[in-house]
């Protein structure tokens, strides 16, 4: 079993984050969710929001739900991986560096 959390609007991350933090203290269960979906409302609704930062606004979603705890991110059209990917890589590396040193592990 997964939890999918929706982020509908701005307000809602925090919400999504919250939710995170709940459900893994409580049911010890896996969550995640759809940035893009905010990316798309938001481009279609308020083109000037993003402008032409899309896939930059994109990227910052998935990694701050990352670095939230998101276990598993859908991150829209498969186009998308190689940006998505390349960010989340960069962020548990240096999650995974700051926690050996935290523990003087030797990487």
């Amino acid at each position: 079993m997964i939890v999918d959390c929706a982020i509908t609007d701005i307000n809602s991350l925090a919400e999504v984050i919250k939710t995170f933090k709940y459900v893994k203290t409580r049911w010890n269960l896996p969550v995640g969710g759809a940035p893009c979906n905010l990316t798309y409302i938001l481009k279609r609704k308020n083109p000037d929001f993003i402008g032409k930062n899309y896939k930059s606004f994109d990227t910052a979603l998935n990694i701050l739900l990352r670095s939230y705890g998101a276990d598993f991110l859908i991150y829209g059209h498969i186009k998308a991986h190689k940006r998505v990917f390349k960010a989340i890589y960069v962020h548990d590396l240096v999650i995974t560096q700051l926690s050996a040193d935290k523990f003087n592990l030797k990487m």
